[in-house]
């Protein structure tokens, strides 16, 4: 009887519902679990997720091609679920990918972090995203921030070289040390990250073409030593060809990140390090090397160029996909770009200008952003307001550069007000009774001003929020979004980020159901029940 027990409560979680409808169709139990998997709810959804997610056989299928996930039908409308609703065994096409990028553990990258963070948490939290983290011991044991986003840590890469600390050889370190320890990811494709970026849609390789030997990444024009003699002086010919003047963000298949990111952190060190591309040498494209600092701050970005090159790998150069802040689009790709990055200064006319750099000028504890204590609350960025609708003389573009920008500023204040209240907010606290806008949760007199003024941004955002988050509160898009604040450790075990205290909570009473129903249909069917225990009598026979 045990065994018979077993064997159907497997076959249950195989077939879902199905399976008590052809078995027990008079009992109404039967029909609560068939609606669970029917019916279209968000309920549905995370039910299929944990089957799916957790399903790894299919990532080492990956083949030659621009799409990993061709049996998906193809579709522009996010609005539309079915266009990217998970199909038994597989998971949705922008959850194959794991988004990561490198910060340290000074306060001026956690805000940037959070934005980042918050923003891929507002298109939907594709696939996943993991801040690479680079920090000493000492940083470390002090560092107050580190359950605010998946995490893996790293050691400190920027005193590689003794005499040159160079914060950058953290992102080819870091790249590196992730992709040689048990947490790197089994995701088909990994997209790599700037911190002082915002997502305002999932990345894709059928809309961003890339394939295995492919790299998909943006056009950097200003590495003018692509195509001149400072080639020549790290790479050979052959190598040459397949040199591109690209940066920024990339799409790598994950084979291929294994294989260049040793490559990418070896170039960078000989980069930096050869006194042939210092001050006065002008071949490098990079304007602020002077005699008082001679080497060229973008020797990582030749150190990726020159290793991927060197891994045998080409890249597919994309103009569209990434905006400056403060650029104006040349077309419609550009204004309804993938991601805004943020790493020039902002300005409309002599009325508003804002550049993250201005932050350098502040002390360590007013760029701390996070940090709990009214006392320690720091005003949110200045955003910038909108052209009249009346004024016609403003073209399109100039339009949706200022709406661009306006966006940008908005969504760093938005994630860093929901990173703070995550880390800030007493345990135990409710957050239920928060109003739909997304500012509305702030207590402080300067978090009412400036929530005042992002909740008016997001309802006049172009193309840059995600339809999910239109219309929650802080408060809920807070819990939704604490699920993933996980840490792991450099060469621990992986953490299974998808499932969260709520969802295991979910299956624990459909568990429960599927046992009642089945006690109800062994107790009430089993045949010794329905005799009572004694032999049943053919028809005519008659006791003596």
């Amino acid at each position: 009887m045990a065994i018979v027990f077993i064997l159907v409560v497997i076959k249950m979680v195989k077939f879902g519902g199905f399976f008590f409808v052809f078995f027990s169709p008079k009992f109404f139990s039967p029909f609560v679990i068939l609606f669970f998997f029917r019916n279209k709810t968000p309920t549905k959804r995370i039910l299929y997720y944990i089957m799916e997610e957790n399903d790894d056989d299919d990532d080492d299928d990956q083949r030659e091609g621009w799409s990993s996930s061709e049996s998906l039908r193809k579709g522009d409308d996010d609005d539309d679920d079915d266009d990217e609703r998970p199909r038994k065994g597989r998971r949705r096409e922008v959850d194959d990918y794991h988004y990561v990028f490198s910060a340290d553990c000074k306060p001026y990258m956690d805000w940037q972090s959070a934005a980042l963070y918050q923003s891929w948490i507002d298109i939907g939290s594709p696939g996943e995203m993991t801040r690479l983290l680079s920090c000493t011991e000492e940083e470390y044991g002090r560092y107050e921030n580190l359950e605010m986003m998946p995490t893996h840590k790293t050691p400190d890469f920027s005193h590689d070289d003794p005499s040159d600390a160079y914060s950058a050889y953290n992102l080819p370190g870091s790249i590196k040390h992730w992709t040689q320890s048990s947490n790197f990811t089994r995701r088909k494709w990994v997209v790599k990250l700037d911190a002082d970026m915002i997502l305002r849609k999932p990345f894709t390789v059928r809309e961003i073409p890339a394939k295995i030997g492919v790299v998909a990444a943006g056009y950097y024009g200003y590495l003018s030593g692509v195509k001149n003699d400072m080639a020549a002086m790290f790479v050979g010919p052959a190598v040459r060809e397949r040199l591109a003047q690209v940066g920024g963000w990339e799409i790598f298949a994950r084979s291929d990140i294994v294989k260049a990111a040793p490559l990418w952190f070896e170039y960078t060190r000989k980069v930096r390090r050869d006194p042939r591309v210092w001050w006065p040498y002008k071949g490098t494209g990079d304007e602020f090397i002077t005699k008082k600092a001679p080497r060229p701050w973008i020797s990582e970005m030749y150190g990726y160029v020159f290793g991927v090159a060197s891994a045998g790998l080409s890249h597919n150069v994309n103009n569209d996909v990434q905006m400056y802040a403060g650029s104006k689009p040349w077309n419609a790709k550009s204004a309804n770009s993938f991601v805004i990055h943020y790493g020039l200064k902002m300005s409309k006319g002599t009325e508003y200008e804002w550049d993250k750099h201005f932050e350098y000028a502040k002390s360590e504890t007013e760029k701390d952003k996070l940090k709990c204590g009214k006392e320690n609350r720091r005003d949110l960025f200045p955003v910038c307001d909108l052209y009249s609708d009346d004024d016609r003389s403003i073209d399109k573009y100039e339009r949706n550069r200022v709406e661009l920008m306006r966006e940008c500023v908005s969504k760093i204040n938005r994630g860093i007000l929901l990173a703070r209240k995550r880390k800030c907010m007493p345990k135990g606290s409710s957050s239920s009774s928060s109003s739909s806008s997304s500012s509305s949760s702030s207590s402080s007199s300067y978090e009412d001003r400036n929530a005042a003024k992002t909740a008016e941004v997001e309802k006049t955002l172009v193309g840059g929020s995600s339809h999910r988050s239109s219309s929650v509160s802080v408060a809920n898009m807070e819990d939704r979004s604490y699920k993933h604040a996980r840490v792991t450790i450099g060469g621990g075990a992986r953490v299974q980020q998808q499932q969260d205290a709520a969802t295991n909570q979910l299956w624990k009473y459909a568990g429960i159901l599927w046992t009642l129903t089945l006690f109800v249909l062994f107790y009430g069917f089993w045949p010794s029940r329905k005799t009572g225990g004694r032999t049943r009598r053919k028809a005519g026979h008659i006791r003596p």
